[in-house]
């Protein structure tokens, strides 16, 4: 550039328009248009698809803590074979039945046998001190859960990938946070009519592990293939993707991939509420277990 001073050079008018000139007449780096084009569209889908893939690769399959059984059954076609899918639908339907069922028919039949027990079996101290312990824990284990669990961080995140259903995501959800909601109202009950403490110690992490059944079929020979699909993808976007980017040829809507959204707002608010409503059957059940022997005469005679 020129530094121009009246002291040491003057430039007239015709040497400044020889030299802005051209300047003037090339085309300008950027227009100006701002219109969300097919192709900047298209820019930042691919973009976000890529560091969806990396992390999945990277981080969300490479832990299986908080993966389900119902997680790999939402997968599909090419990440899981035909085979293995089906089969993952047919044991997912098999445990939803089983995390459903098993709580409900527990809940009746130890409301038979507390009836039963109210007037035949007796309440022994180790006994009520111990079932009130295992409701408090079960109360904190609830509330260790109150904003977002691991399972709901993977399920949120896997409802980006093209590959996973979010119907499908969602549905397992439910399954889950029906089977909490069982789960939480058998213990009380099958502890209320426990009258020993090894019965209630069986009971109580037999119930528990009705919860974690569809998170004991999760392997990391399953994550470790789910991995290299999406590592494959990843790559595939980085080589073969950015090439087909860089060719002049315009892009059509067709040709922008689908990122599908699902708000973190609606686990939250799952979350939260079914925590909510565990922690309040078991803070009733708790308190009964608690002020039991000092209401019923028949406990009272059989603890003192």
């Amino acid at each position: 550039g020129r530094i121009v001073t009246d002291d040491i050079h003057h430039i007239d008018g015709d040497e400044i328009e020889a030299e802005f000139l051209p300047l003037l007449s090339d085309p300008p780096n950027f227009s100006g248009d701002y219109n969300n084009t097919p192709r900047a569209r298209y820019a930042v889908s691919i973009l976000a698809t890529a560091g969806l893939r990396k992390v999945a690769y990277q981080t969300i399959m490479a832990d299986p803590d908080g993966w389900d059984l119902y997680n790999l059954a939402a997968g599909s076609y090419p990440m899981i074979d035909r085979a293995t899918m089906l089969l993952f639908w047919f044991v997912a339907v098999i445990v939803a039945i089983l995390q459903l069922a098993s709580p409900i028919f527990l809940i009746i039949r130890g409301a038979q046998i507390q009836q039963q027990n109210n007037s035949q079996e007796e309440l022994l101290y180790d006994t009520y001190i111990v079932r009130f312990l295992y409701a408090i824990y079960a109360l904190f284990f609830e509330f260790k859960t109150w904003d977002v669990d691991d399972e709901e961080r993977v399920i949120a995140w896997l409802s980006f990938l093209p590959e996973f259903s979010t119907r499908k995501l969602v549905l397992g959800m439910v399954v889950n946070k029906l089977s909490k909601l069982f789960v939480n109202a058998a213990i009380i009950i099958v502890l209320l009519s426990t009258t020993s403490v090894l019965d209630a110690t069986l009971n109580a992490l037999a119930l528990y592990f009705i919860c974690e059944v569809d998170n004991n079929l999760v392997s990391e020979s399953i994550l470790e293939k789910l991995r290299h699909f999406q590592r494959e993808e990843y790559f595939n976007i980085k080589s073969k993707t950015a090439m087909e980017f860089a060719s002049p040829d315009s892009k059509e809507e067709s040709d922008i991939p689908h990122l599908k959204d699902l708000s973190a707002q609606y686990f939250v608010f799952a979350s939260r509420w079914v925590t909510l409503l565990s922690m309040s059957i078991l803070c009733a059940g708790s308190i009964h277990m608690l002020v039991q022997p000092f209401i019923f005469g028949w406990v009272t005679e059989d603890i003192r």
